[in-house]
Parts: structure tokens; C-alpha cells; sequence
């Protein structure tokens, strides 16, 4: 069973025994993190007259970051973060500075064992 399988089964299982109230699973695997954040932020409550679907990619990640760290969700979500890079590289460095870890809970799924180190 692989890496990718287990924090599916790891988020159906959070999911279904309600640990959570948002159970998300993203996998970046791609280097863009678009569509699954424009549906994130507006799972997460944003206004689709707010404009987030135009926003640029850096806006749009600042505006789901907040919203997974207002007080509203803070602490009452679980994302699994599927098959990172390495924290150091360029594509995941965002999610190394950037991500509210401390917000709510995270599995991150990676062959990088740098993601250990990050906390």
C-alpha cells in the first residue's frame, strides 16, 4: 500500500468519525494548487462575488490560508498534503513558509524526509 493510499484512507476515516469538521485531502503533485483551492475557499466560505476565481495563484493561497486560520475554522480542520516535494525546492517552498500548519491538523505525505525536519 502506498503513501497516497494511506492519507486517503487516513482522511475517509477522520471524515466518516466526524474528528473533524473539514477533512481535506490535497495532492500538489502538479506544482499548481488552483482549482483545488478556489473550491477550498469557497467550501471554506468566500463569496463568489469576492472575485477569488480571478485572483492570482499567490492571492488565492493568502486567502485560503487566512480563512484556515480564522477563528471561524481554526482547529476544526484536518488536510492531508499528498506527495510533496521537498520542503527546500522552489514548487513546495510556499507550503513550507506559507501553510497554517499550527491551525489545524496535517498529514503530509512525501518521499522527502525534509518535511520531518519542518515540523
Amino acid at each position: 500500500m502506498g503513501k497516497t493510499t494511506l492519507g486517503k484512507m487516513f482522511a475517509a476515516w477522520a471524515a466518516a468519525d466526524g474528528v473533524k469538521e473539514a477533512v481535506l485531502f490535497l495532492s500538489l503533485t502538479d506544482g499548481s494548487c488552483m482549482g483545488v483551492y478556489s473550491e477550498l475557499a469557497e467550501a471554506l466560505g468566500a463569496k463568489r462575488d469576492s472575485g477569488f476565481q480571478e485572483m492570482k495563484e499567490e492571492d488565492l493561497r493568502a486567502l485560503v490560508h487566512r480563512l484556515l486560520a480564522s477563528e471561524e475554522w481554526k482547529g476544526r480542520w484536518m488536510v492531508v498534503l499528498d506527495d510533496l516535494p521537498d520542503p527546500q525546492e522552489e514548487r513546495a517552498s510556499w507550503i513550507a513558509k506559507d501553510f497554517p500548519f499550527g491551525c489545524g491538523k496535517t498529514l503530509v505525505t512525501s518521499r522527502s524526509p525534509g518535511w520531518a525536519e519542518e515540523g
